[in-house]
């Protein structure tokens, strides 16, 4: 008896101390002195990855198709994506020396000439493409900033500057935004703006502004010139408004009705607005019928003039007339960004490759394949995190405000994984879903770490488990940084404890998931160290940096290795999965399967960094 009172005793101190904490933490110029140095040490990892990191496998094209928007004034260079977050990038590139060859270019989106001018711009800056390639890196630092200050202040107005802080604190450590915001992939910079938009959004809900209206709608419009899936939160915003004018009990007259939807329409329109600016107006309000849609999709959405026999002449007469107005409506939205929307439509029908999740292939993809990436893909203390918070907030429900806040804050993020998940015709890139996160990191510090009534009047066992269940979330923060930290710099490599780290996990994902040719530094350092003409490096890569290809055996020697010919062979982890991937070697490109070769070379390969293994 002496020592539970001894223990609970020591627990109250403990939570006292705590909550001494969180008091100068309420102070405004605490928690924001602690955010200033929080961000100083995510900008810090995040620069150091992207000097310590080679140029991934798409990086080449998307710095020329933002080049060519400031060159050229043209967009239908890397249609699939939207301009913004590479001409962002291109920008500082104007101030330094280089060379554009646009001769490779082609207008016609299914060349996808992008990569074939990235080529160029790599030969022709040989001696500074990585100078040009680091600046434009660093350019796209203050994405990941915005994306922490927004997840810092919603997770702070939802509860408190403590569950502000927790927030940011998740966002700056997580791995994947550590990882992917060092490189010119969109999908983490998108991430940042999408959320900010739904920030403003959730701050009109609660109070309803013009001034809101006008910076929301820009705010939106930039997201959308980041990712297509931004569009997703449109959908997810009626959701949310009418759900918290319900719970709020502002639906019962006209009047505010219409004023909300007047303020929704006007976001509307100036979100399209800045579209539209983005794009240069370029095409705005051309009809369907100018358009060469390529998607199966596309052309189900404008079908021609019904022929043939219907059940009366009213019924084709009705049916013919609604095709040819579908046609000729004029669409409100810039031709390269429908054009660039059909391009990836194209490219989810037919991809030509087969996909991989947990061990097995599939030639159309995996509905979950997604949900599965979230499971391996993040750490596996933000997994019981989200539960946790799930399970309080079920616990402490407060009512249907409270709801209305969460849905609110939850339904963008769940349209964008739906919206994945149901395309299932590429299922390579984890990345296309970061926009779920910083949702996540605020729910979880906003209902984890947020105000709680209890009673004090408990039985003693309760107390006590009170009290030491308080520490359970802040355990699993710890273990959430440690993680990340364990892996750091190899962060777009991560993967959780759950399968055994990133050592293990080409045998759950594949793709940009682990490699996306980000480790040829590393391997260049290591072979500085070996005996040339005596390797085999065959890389996932968009070009081999021309070191590691001056001491390469062929295609043809490594095949016909008998039991150790060759001293080592590097090779990236998703040709070792069984990804058919062009390989560019010093004597030219070969495509090849791993496992006919390893029954070959009969070694087990080891690690030499998380995307890319060695056998000696």
């Amino acid at each position: 008896m002496a020592l539970s009172n001894r223990m609970l005793r020591c627990g109250r101190k403990q939570e006292y101390a705590f909550e001494v904490v969180s008091l100068l933490l309420r102070r405004r110029q605490a928690a924001h002195f602690i955010l200033v140095l929080l961000l100083a040490a995510h900008t810090t990892a995040v620069a150091y990855n992207i000097f310590a990191h080679s140029p991934t496998v798409n990086e080449p094209a998307h710095l020329a198709a933002g080049l060519a928007f400031w060159h050229l004034g043209r967009l239908d260079l890397y249609e699939v994506n939207p301009p913004f977050v590479r001409c962002v990038a291109a920008l500082p590139i104007l101030l330094i020396d280089h060379e554009v060859d646009w001769a490779a270019y082609r207008a016609d989106a299914r060349s996808r000439s992008e990569f074939a001018v990235g080529a160029d711009l790599v030969h022709r800056n040989a001696g500074t493409f990585y100078v040009m390639l680091f600046i434009a890196r660093l350019s796209c630092l203050p994405f990941t900033i915005i994306g922490a200050v927004t997840c810092y202040a919603w997770a702070s107005d939802l509860s408190s500057r403590t569950s502000g802080l927790l927030a940011a604190t998740l966002w700056c450590t997580c791995p994947n935004i550590l990882g992917y915001s060092a490189t010119l992939f969109p999908d983490s910079h998108a991430s940042a703006v999408t959320v900010a938009a739904a920030y403003l959004f959730w701050k009109w809900l609660r109070n309803p502004s013009w001034p809101n209206v006008v910076v929301g709608g820009i705010v939106l419009g930039i997201a959308d010139l980041c990712k297509f899936t931004t569009l997703g939160c449109i959908p997810a915003f009626l959701v949310s408004w009418l759900v918290y004018r319900l719970a709020h009990g502002n639906l019962k007259t006209m009047k505010c009705t219409l004023i909300d939807c007047s303020m929704m329409m006007t976001r509307l329109l100036v979100a399209l607005a800045v579209v539209n600016a983005g794009y240069l107006f370029e095409g705005t309000l051309q009809p369907l019928s100018r358009y060469k849609l390529r998607s199966e999709f596309s052309r189900n959405l404008a079908p021609p003039p019904v022929q043939g026999s219907v059940a009366s002449e009213q019924e084709r007469t009705a049916l013919t007339t609604f095709a040819e107005c579908l046609q000729h409506f004029p669409i409100p939205l810039p031709q390269s960004y429908i054009r660039g929307m059909d391009s990836q439509q194209v490219d989810f029908e037919n991809y030509g490759r087969p996909f991989f999740m947990a061990g097995r292939w599939s030639e159309t993809g995996f509905f979950s394949y997604y949900i599965y990436a979230l499971t391996v893909k993040t750490p596996t203390a933000g997994i019981f995190l989200f539960a946790l918070a799930c399970a309080r907030r079920v616990g402490a429900f407060s009512g249907p405000h409270s709801l209305a806040d969460d849905i609110a804050l939850l339904s963008p993020a769940f349209t964008i994984l739906l919206i994945a998940s149901v395309k299932t015709g590429i299922n390579e890139h984890f990345r296309y879903i970061l926009q779920v996160l910083p949702f996540g990191y605020v729910f979880i510090a906003s209902a984890c770490f947020g105000r709680t009534k209890r009673s004090r009047r408990l039985p003693l066992t309760l107390q006590r488990f009170y009290n030491y269940a308080q520490y359970i979330p802040r355990f699993l923060v710890v273990w959430f940084v440690v993680s990340s930290i364990w892996v750091f710099p190899h962060s777009l490599s991560y993967f959780n404890e759950l399968v055994g780290g990133p050592r293990n996990g080409r045998f759950h994902l594949l793709g940009t998931a682990i490699d996306c040719g980000q480790d040829h530094f590393y391997v260049e350092q290591w072979l500085k160290t070996q005996p040339a003409q005596d390797c085999f490096v065959a890389l996932f890569a968009f070009r081999s940096p021309a070191s590691l290809l001056q001491s390469c055996a062929t295609c043809d020697e490594l095949a016909s290795n008998a039991h150790g010919a060759l001293s080592s062979v590097i090779v990236s982890a998703n040709i070792l999965g069984g990804m058919p991937i062009p390989v560019e070697t010093a004597y030219g490109v070969c495509e090849f399967y791993w496992n006919d070769l390893n029954i070959r070379i009969g070694r087990d390969p080891r690690p030499l960094t998380y995307s890319t293994l060695l056998t000696e």
